[in-house]
């Protein structure tokens, strides 16, 4: 089970280039984002390792039941009411942006909210998946799309367009003070151990998480190629002009040789299943979590069937989805993007502390026991 959290890591961690993570950095590039990303690498990886011990302690359980272990029922009952908004508007908020992204980028002469409904629909099956079944999906994209991320980075760094004085010369703003926003657009790219919020369930017995050092190396080296290989392509100056950075970024590349001349295409591609898989996943967990406010409820990790209950709600996801496109444009989504990833923030940091001190009022044995009752 342990590919499966650094599928989701890297997932979460490589959607923020398609995300407004890079414009909210670069838009405060000379005043505090270089130090506010040693902020965010320091702070996500100690949130990510003070999350993934507290979930160790409790293999084959979810959030809603951890909670219920210690706190009453009117405060998990609030909890998972607000846990599933966040994985909602999260998932939501990326299916959005990236169709106005890929309406503006390959259909203009369409209206937005045609291409969403192509989308949304697909997001309603997904989501209304097993949680198995979207692990499996998960591996599956993850295999199929990496190398081709990959590959879109290399040679992005290896580009002989890249002026690396200019990344030079951003880099010497590191002494500026570090922001709240850059700090919060910054820990973004940790924030795939929150998937074990419900995916914690299939980990079996006496499961321990290895490798937990490519945390930090695998989050800061997204993180710095995020921020400065687009200064490197764009300049110090007119790097702040583009919304869609990365997506400029990307049609700055060319390959010489291949059927695919230009990277762009390979980049709305790859980003077209991220995010459908990230918006799957998402609602997904939103569903779990308003089914566990019934506490008589039983979770299945692989249902054959899917409860009436969870179309409903993934439909009125997607309604909302769509109705949101009607209200949203560029600039609005950009400023709506600020607010959203410092709440987001503060939420995880307040969840990853209660989790972790929860961790230590029971003993592992006893949780074991707890979870085997549950399952």
């Amino acid at each position: 089970m342990n590919r499966y959290f650094y599928y989701s890591f890297i997932m979460v961690a490589m959607l923020n280039l398609m995300l407004y993570v890079p414009s909210v950095l670069l838009e405060e590039r000379m005043t505090g984002a270089v130090s506010s990303l040693l902020v965010a690498i320091g702070l996500g990886t100690l949130t990510a390792y003070a999350v993934t011990s507290a979930m160790a302690r409790y293999p084959g359980l979810g959030v809603p039941e951890i909670l219920r272990l210690y706190l009453p029922e009117w405060i998990v009952k609030t909890l998972l009411s607000l846990f599933a908004f966040v994985f909602f508007f999260a998932s939501s908020f990326a299916l959005v942006g990236y169709t106005l992204l890929l309406n503006r980028v390959l259909t203009p002469d369409l209206p937005a909210w045609n291409l969403l409904l192509v989308l949304g629909l697909i997001c309603i099956y997904g989501s209304t998946r097993s949680s198995m079944t979207l692990l499996f999906l998960l591996e599956m994209t993850m295999v199929l799309t990496i190398p081709v991320i990959l590959f879109i980075l290399f040679k992005g760094i290896r580009s002989p367009d890249v002026a690396w004085n200019a990344i030079y010369t951003i880099a010497q703003y590191v002494t500026v003070r570090p922001t709240l926003t850059s700090v919060a657009a910054g820990t973004f790219i940790f924030t795939g151990y929150i998937n074990l919020a419900i995916f914690n369930r299939l980990n079996p017995p006496n499961f321990r998480l290895k490798g937990r050092w490519l945390i930090p190396l695998l989050g800061s080296g997204i993180l710095l190629t995020t921020f400065f290989l687009p200064i490197g392509y764009h300049g110090t100056m007119a790097v702040d002009r583009y919304m869609y950075v990365w997506t400029q970024t990307a049609d700055s590349m060319t390959m010489s040789f291949g059927f695919i001349e230009r990277v762009l295409f390979l980049f709305l591609l790859v980003y077209l299943a991220l995010t459908l898989l990230y918006t799957s996943i998402g609602w997904h967990q939103a569903i779990e979590f308003i089914h566990s406010l019934r506490k008589d409820r039983k979770f299945e990790v692989d249902s054959t069937e899917t409860p009436a209950s969870s179309w409903w709600i993934s439909s009125i996801f997607f309604a909302l989805s769509v109705a949101s496109m009607f209200f949203l444009d560029e600039k609005l989504t950009l400023a709506v993007a600020e607010i959203w990833l410092t709440f987001r923030m503060f939420i995880e940091q307040g969840a990853a502390a209660l989790l972790f001190l929860l961790s230590f009022k029971r003993p592992p044995d006893a949780a074991k026991e707890a979870a085997h009752d549950s399952a």
